[in-house]
């Protein structure tokens, strides 16, 4: 009778545990909105937050696409963000660029209790460089292929607005290249060497 009523209590406990849902995990991108000139470059911050602080969930790996506007941007590089290496033991990272797209993926080396015990509960998680090529309004794309507790069990996640960038046309035209400026001065010192041999 006794285990019968412990056995009731402890499965409507499972059952009102089940019907709790764990909160998502955010992915933003920083800033949402900026302006840059053309032939300029510029970076964009991908973070992530509300992970547990000292606890579960941690992030132990992930692996999402960045989308841009290749007619106006050029993928530059990527420098990760410490989050998933709280030992400095490392990380796998791979950065795979595409037609308007970069994938970004990074697994974590630490043990999953380092991860739960002592990774923030928000942090970056990479910085991407464009260099801006053409005017016009670029928007981001942020599409997730995976995301992974410390355990490896998938980690919900929701995703703010992935943002754009206002590409500005140079004022007075395009910025002169560096061997314009060169040949410009060599051809004032040759006129003024010219000048200088003449007989007077």
């Amino acid at each position: 009778m006794l285990n019968s009523k412990i056995l009731a209590v402890l499965a409507a406990g499972i059952v009102a545990c089940a019907c709790v849902s764990a909160e998502a995990a955010s992915v933003t991108v920083s800033p949402v909105a900026q302006s840059v000139t053309v032939g300029s470059t510029f970076t964009v911050d991908i973070n992530i937050s509300d992970l547990g602080a000292g606890v579960t969930p941690s992030l132990g790996v992930f692996d999402f696409d960045f989308g841009f506007d290749a007619t106006r941007l050029a993928f530059q590089s990527v420098a990760f963000g410490t989050g998933l290496d709280v030992l400095s033991l490392g990380s796998m990272q791979f950065v795979t660029p595409g037609s308007g797209t970069v994938n970004l993926f990074e697994l974590s080396l630490d043990t999953i209790a380092d991860l739960n015990d002592l990774q923030a509960d928000s942090f970056l998680l990479a910085t991407i460089t464009f260099l801006a090529q053409a005017a016009g309004d670029a928007p981001f794309s942020l599409s997730a292929n995976a995301f992974g507790d410390a355990e490896g069990n998938a980690l919900d996640v929701t995703f703010g607005d992935p943002g754009s960038v206002t590409v500005l046309a140079v004022p007075g035209g395009t910025i002169p290249e560096p061997a314009t400026y060169a040949l410009a001065v060599l051809g004032l010192l040759g006129a003024g060497f010219i000048s200088r041999r003449r007989p007077g």
